[in-house]
């Protein structure tokens, strides 16, 4: 299963007892052939990501054989966050939901400490399933 390590642009290192926010989203594909496109807009979107101030770091698994990709990006504030989301390459790829991601697509919001860095996939996917 291919996956990015944990990106962090600006090399922050988390306070133990400091709260970040975390963004999972699971998204399935609805065809092998949307791979392409998936990835050409992730591109996009990780080349945000190393320009947003805020970010602590990112990374993405992509489960080719049933079709399933899993982004998880950490944010020092909500104001970090809110401006990646409503501005950029996100923004324009969102706005208009792309059709080849299939409708249980989900996504989690939750805190972690930054004693707990870097986040795993097993704790982001049980996150996914709690909320």
């Amino acid at each position: 299963m291919p996956e990015t390590p944990w990106i962090s642009p600006y090399k922050i290192e988390p306070e133990a007892d400091k709260d970040y926010i975390a963004v999972i989203t699971y998204l399935p594909l609805n065809s092998y052939l949307n791979f392409p496109n998936f990835f050409k807009q992730s591109g996009l979107i990780q080349k945000q990501l190393h320009k947003s101030h805020g970010v602590v770091g990112f990374k993405l698994r992509a489960d080719i054989l049933s079709k399933k990709i899993y982004t998880m990006s950490v944010w020092e504030d909500a104001k970090s966050l809110k401006n990646f989301i409503t501005s950029g390459a996100h923004k324009d790829i969102m706005a208009d939901v792309p059709s080849y991601l299939g409708k249980d697509r989900t996504f989690a919001t939750v805190f972690i400490k930054g004693s707990e860095f870097p986040p795993s996939w097993e704790w982001a996917i049980k996150m996914l399933k709690e909320n």
